[in-house]
């Protein structure tokens, strides 16, 4: 990822030979044997590791802050300087963009902070922070402080207690920062960061009434999640209770879904599935799990775009629709919502699943068609999970994985006994 360090990188022979004796001795940390280290020395080791860490990413963010100032790398690698980084780093470019920005805040406003991250009475990471509330309109106010905003770390017992506490001084410096209309800009965003692992890392920060909006909201979902998992465990104590932060997940998941509702669809929120196809490989899909395959294609609307070597679109395909609006809205007054037992969604919160899945032959009508709401879909999906119907009339049954019988709801109310077992 790095090229070999030379002297000119180090700006001359001197502090060439520092570093290298620097980078030497950190790498001899890396020959030392952990396992046969106390306790006591795990804990300096960690602890003096942390200082270091602090005092490089001070060493670094001088460095950045003067590349920036002079637009060396715009001026010789046609990049700006968060960009460079990132490029030469290898690193996330929202990671770099901070550091730059930190890094130039403490040279042009921050000088107590800098000398106190290298005398060791703050981390790198108290002075981002306090360089983060230090917004245009109070930044000078801040820098007066800043001896007192490091004299106070020592009365606090945590990094984050003392961060409200900076928050809190940022706010009354800042007393008319409501009234400024670029600071909805500012203080809100979002973004989505594609891990490379099949996963993608969402960050990003509210302001306190949009932050108040969203907490509620999945707040009430993730409880209501809570609650359905509750039951099924319930039903079958072999299924796991999701941690809250999942539970939280899932239900701005499940809010989100319900917003992608389709116009002509007033009782389901489809999953709408663009598919691209290669011309030249039109058999050479991206696989996804099995599980959510299944729940994708129980009612989705498939928008396939056939796209040459290039990337350029050829042909849009027909919308395939497997349920109807007429069938939802059956459903819906068949059902009333969700048919697992206990469950309180309403059709508007469900998906139209299949019972035979429609690869094995199942058609798509009412007598195969179950409303579920997204929780008990993936639950019906579950490896080891059977559903079938127990009559024509939209009955339906479960069998477990450890061979419980459980038996659908209609309306709410139970349709057979046992209602949940037999």
């Amino acid at each position: 990822m790095f090229d070999a360090p030379n002297a000119a990188q180090f700006g001359g022979n001197e502090g060439f030979q520092n570093a290298l004796r620097l980078l030497s001795e950190v790498r001899g940390f890396a020959c030392d044997e952990v396992a046969a280290l106390t306790s006591d020395e795990c804990k300096r080791q960690t602890i003096a590791l942390s200082q270091l860490r602090s005092i490089v990413d001070q060493l670094q963010s001088d460095r950045l802050a003067e590349l920036d100032n002079r637009g060396t790398t715009d001026a010789q690698d046609g990049l700006k300087t968060a960009s460079w980084l990132a490029a030469v780093t290898q690193s996330p470019k929202v990671q770099a963009k901070r550091r730059v920005e930190v890094a130039t805040k403490i040279q042009q406003n921050f000088p107590v902070l800098r000398d106190a991250v290298y005398d060791g009475s703050i981390s790198w990471e108290h002075a981002a922070v306090v360089c983060k509330i230090a917004n245009p309109r109070i930044v000078n106010k801040v820098a007066s402080v800043q001896a007192e905003l490091v004299e106070i770390t020592k009365y606090f017992n945590t990094f984050e207690s003392w961060a409200r506490q900076v928050k809190n001084v940022a706010a009354i410096a800042d007393q008319d920062g409501a009234h400024d209309p670029n600071r909805i800009y500012e203080t809100n965003y979002l973004r989505f960061l594609d891990q490379l692992d099949g996963t993608v890392r969402v960050e990003g920060q509210l302001s306190d009434e949009y932050a108040q909006i969203v907490i509620q909201a999945i707040s009430r979902e993730s409880q209501s999640l809570f609650n359905s998992y509750a039951a099924d465990c319930q039903i079958d104590s072999q299924l796991s209770m999701p941690s809250q932060a999942t539970l939280q997940a899932f239900a701005l998941v499940d809010i989100v879904r319900r917003s992608n509702g389709a116009p002509n669809a007033p009782f389901k929120p489809l999953a709408d599935i663009t598919l691209v196809v290669e011309a030249s490989n039109p058999h050479g899909a991206t696989e996804v799990g099995a599980i959510t395959s299944d729940m994708l294609l129980c009612d989705p609307v498939f928008h396939p775009i056939v796209i040459n070597s290039l990337g350029t679109p050829l042909d849009a395909g027909r919308t395939t629709r497997l349920a109807t609006t007429t069938q939802r809205r059956a459903l819906a007054v068949r059902d009333g919502g969700c048919v697992f037992p206990g469950c309180t969604a309403t059709p508007d919160h469900c998906e139209a699943h299949h019972v035979i899945h429609f690869r094995n032959g199942g058609k798509t009508n009412l007598n195969n068609l179950a409303l579920l709401c997204h929780h008990h879909h993936a639950v019906t999906h579950r490896n080891s999970w059977h559903m079938e119907s127990v009559d024509p009339g939209g009955l339906f049954k479960w069998t477990t994985p450890t061979g419980k019988t459980v038996f659908s709801q209609r309306h709410g109310r139970r349709t057979t006994e046992p209602p949940i077992a037999n």
